[in-house]
């Protein structure tokens, strides 16, 4: 099983951070390969909760909130095994965002994975600013 973890500082504060990525639909936005997520059962933002995911490719996929700490982070594995891991904390300038991603893919792609993945965390800096200048 192939694992990586990256940082990403979002210029915004902790509680708007946590909302952001703790709510089901905007899984995609930092998700690999993923295209659409909803919830299925259980309430939004709470430990046991499931999702249904689709891929880019149309397989649909349930996935299952593992690990759930309010404004601190939480662990979603899906029914491949896949595990990702977001934490928060509270840093000068904004919100640490640390993840890990887990998982098992072929070697063709997962550098793909990888390289999506750290594309679409890096995105959330742009993504959350208009946020934190909105207040």
């Amino acid at each position: 099983m192939a694992s990586r973890e990256t940082r990403v500082l979002v210029p915004a504060p902790l509680g708007e951070v946590f909302g952001f990525l703790s709510s089901a639909s905007n899984v995609p936005l930092f998700a690999p390969g993923i295209d659409e997520a909803h919830l299925v059962g259980g309430q939004d933002h709470l430990q046991g909760a499931w999702l249904g995911l689709r891929t880019r490719r149309g397989r649909e996929l349930r996935a299952q909130i593992t690990h759930f700490h309010e404004d601190e982070g939480w662990t979603v594995v899906d029914e491949r095994n896949t595990v990702s891991q977001i934490q928060v904390e509270p840093v000068p300038g904004g919100t640490l965002v640390t993840a890990t991603l887990s998982g098992s893919w072929s070697p063709a792609a997962e550098k793909g994975v990888f390289a999506e993945w750290e594309r679409k965390l890096a995105d959330l800096r742009t993504q959350l600013a208009p946020v934190a200048k909105a207040r």
